[in-house]
């Protein structure tokens, strides 16, 4: 049984609606923002192959009889199979409720409600607690649910870490009410999440242990056989929780034993196409060390700090708590990369076992301290009609309602902290949604089932449910077993503008070679530029989806990217009622490129606002015939389209002036980018304005 609300919180008679009616309410309203928002991400197509879009191939493969193949980690590290990275055999579980609807979407919802249904078995372990109430039971399901990094996570594509918080606060609740053996059982289903969940459970057994230890002995003034039934007791509850211990050890072993010897786990030998890769199994925990304090040391502390700041530092008022913190403090501070503390990445899903099980344990002394300060500075002939209209106003309540407002402010809910630097992939959503989602999927669907299709990483998710699907990562060692060759071409390749950059020169020089390639489609407007589908030469797919590109496009300096030969962007006031690129005297190179626009064939003309300001005792030739600037015009996979040389004459007097150059584009073309090289002239060239315009 739960203990008695202490007459010290100040609680007044209980209220008339249900708590568990209100825990559910919130938990509700969170899985539907949660929802809503990672639904945002998925259509403004920043959900990705890492990791949407490799869960989605793995319980593809998983759910016909495959073994969680995907391949993304085959072509980093030879892996055949998630299971080999994770040991999570919660996958197979998992396998049959995507195939009813394989796709993000049933992912995004089984996210949300995964973490939402958590706040239920935290409600029961922090009324279950020493001096647990409902009162503060209510406040740390409410912080659960509004915690910054929690929603973050939520937001991050999809994880199986998401369904660990609800199976360990169950687990701690089961313990605390001493029901050891279903305790146990829930235990080792988390275990079934990923073998470092096996960790936790150990931390949690040995928190537990502790409790039980330090736990009063039976009074001397008992009859001897009620002492001897009370310390038989305690020696069971003990071993309870140093079974607990245990469960926690041989989930580990076996689980992460499983990592190595799954079907398809090992890394392979060959490839599809006898491609070898030089990587043994890698164990989980390899990297970490010492050495990897060293990496954004002060990010990892401060990412931590604020962790334990946004719920009030009340974990810290338990202490003992936070040993079940260690393993995942450990795991942040000691790997050589940021991501595991840092917000918006799916790690906060393992440190909220730890600050939540440290709120549950601290509210009912924080509750208790507070309230008798509180009674103490009261007028003691207070109404009882006004101590009760002012019980919500006491300050830990108000303190919980202040941490709340500020979790939302700091959270990727808050459109001020969207996109934000500092933050992971979760902080990456936006309300203003643009639009082309839907034809970037539907070019994308023409991929015939069962065809090669390579594509780049953002777009992977569109084409993820099947096996023979294959991804341009955006960093190039991670695409060491890639398949392919000029000799063994993919059938299909689906490229989007943001992320052209990653597809292999090889390649790239292979994709408007008509032997080769055919342009199968391309959808002009979506939330990553225009995306084009190539396709085998006999492909008679040839729709261009979401209409065609604008004829007429304008550019504004600040949508250009800068050279080294660049000495900034100007804003408007200096010299000019418009902000421009400013060149550095003298200095040769690259001064502006961009803007990478999409473009129909056709005859064109590039039209470039600009002038040209001597430097005053700059020297060096400054004639009519003395080329300032050359002008590259190119295209996505192909060769130069255009180019024009600009003379002091074209720029004379430092007045500005529209320069044009004219180009064809012979198919439809990705990335349209025009270049301005800059000689050794000591001018400063200018650039205000860019136009593209057909002839």
């Amino acid at each position: 049984m739960s203990p008695a609300e202490p007459p010290s919180d100040g609680a007044g008679p209980p209220s008339r609606a249900s708590p568990a009616l209100g825990v559910a309410a919130a938990a509700t309203a969170f899985a539907l923002l949660a929802l809503f928002l990672s639904a945002l991400r998925v259509v403004e197509l920043h959900a990705n192959v890492y990791d949407l879009g490799l869960y989605e191939q793995a319980l593809w493969t998983g759910s016909h009889g495959g073994a969680f193949y995907e391949s993304a980690d085959f072509e980093k590290a030879g892996l055949r199979s998630l299971l080999g990275t994770y040991g999570a055999v919660a996958l197979y579980g998992l396998a049959p409720i995507y195939r009813l609807a394989p796709g993000p979407w049933i992912l995004l919802v089984l996210q949300s409600v995964g973490v939402a249904v958590a706040a239920g078995p935290l409600y029961l372990l922090a009324r279950a607690v020493p001096g647990g109430s409902t009162r503060s039971a209510l406040l740390a399901t409410l912080l659960y649910l509004a915690w910054a990094p929690l929603l973050a996570s939520t937001l991050y594509d999809f994880h199986i870490e998401a369904f660990v918080p609800a199976l360990l606060f169950a687990t701690a609740w089961l313990a605390t009410r001493r029901r050891d053996a279903a305790a146990l059982a829930v235990a080792a289903i988390a275990g079934c999440f990923g073998d470092y969940v096996g960790v936790l459970v150990v931390a949690l057994g040995l928190f537990f242990l502790w409790e039980r230890v330090r736990a009063p002995t039976p009074g001397s003034s008992a009859p001897v056989g009620r002492r001897r039934g009370l310390a038989a007791l305690a020696t069971r509850e003990v071993l309870g929780a140093a079974l607990l211990v245990c469960v926690g050890l041989a989930t580990y072993a076996i689980f992460a034993w499983y990592a190595q010897v799954a079907p398809g786990a090992a890394p392979t030998a060959a490839g599809p196409t006898g491609l070898t890769t030089a990587l043994s199994v890698i164990p989980r925990f390899e990297d970490l060390s010492a050495g990897g304090l060293a990496t954004g040391f002060w990010t990892k502390v401060s990412m931590a700090v604020a962790a334990y700041l946004l719920v009030g530092g009340l974990p810290l008022l338990a202490p003992r708590t936070q040993v079940v913190a260690v393993p995942v403090l450990a795991l942040g501070f000691l790997a050589p990369e940021t991501t595991f503390l840092v917000f918006g990445y799916q790690y906060a899903f393992l440190l909220a076992v730890p600050v939540f099980l440290g709120v549950a344990f601290a509210l009912p002394e924080a509750l208790r301290v507070v309230g008798t300060f509180w009674e103490a500075l009261r007028p003691s002939r207070a109404t009882t009609r006004r101590r009760r209209a002012v019980r919500w106003l006491r300050p830990l309540p108000v303190l919980v309602a202040v941490l709340v407002l500020v979790n939302l402010g700091v959270g990727p809910a808050d459109p001020l902290m969207q996109g934000s630097p500092d933050f992971g992939p979760g902080y990456l959503v936006s309300y203003v949604v643009p639009a082309g989602f839907g034809s970037a999927a539907e070019l994308a669907s023409h991929v015939p089932p069962g065809a090669t299709v390579l594509s780049t990483d953002d777009l992977f998710p569109l084409v993820a449910n099947d096996p023979q699907a294959y991804v341009l990562p955006t960093v190039a060692a991670w695409a060491r077993n890639l398949p392919f060759s000029p000799g063994d071409l993919p059938a299909y390749v689906l490229v989007s503008t943001e992320h052209e950059g990653s597809v292999p020169t090889w390649l790239v020089n292979l994709l408007y070679d008509a032997s080769d390639y055919r342009i199968a489609g391309v959808a002009w407007s979506t939330p990553v530029g225009p995306v084009a589908l190539f396709g085998p030469p006999d492909d008679t797919l040839g729709t261009f989806y979401g209409g065609s590109p604008q004829s007429t496009q304008s550019f504004a300096p600040s949508q250009l990217s800068l050279g080294p030969a660049a000495l900034g962007l100007v804003p408007p006031g200096h010299g000019a009622p418009q902000s421009y690129v400013a060149s550095r005297p003298g200095e040769a190179g690259v001064v502006w490129y961009g803007p990478y626009a999409g473009l129909a064939p056709g005859a064109y003309t590039a039209s470039l606002t600009m002038r040209a300001i001597p430097v005053p005792g700059g020297g060096g030739p400054t004639g009519a015939n003395q080329t300032v600037l050359s002008v590259s015009i190119y295209g996505f996979a192909q060769p130069d389209i255009a180019r024009a040389a600009i003379s002091t004459g074209d720029l004379s007097g430092g007045a500005w002036v529209t320069v044009q150059v004219p180009f064809t584009i012979a198919a439809p073309t990705l990335g349209v980018e025009v270049a301005g090289i800059q000689g050794t002239l000591f001018l400063e060239v200018d650039l205000a304005g860019l136009s593209f315009a057909p002839t």
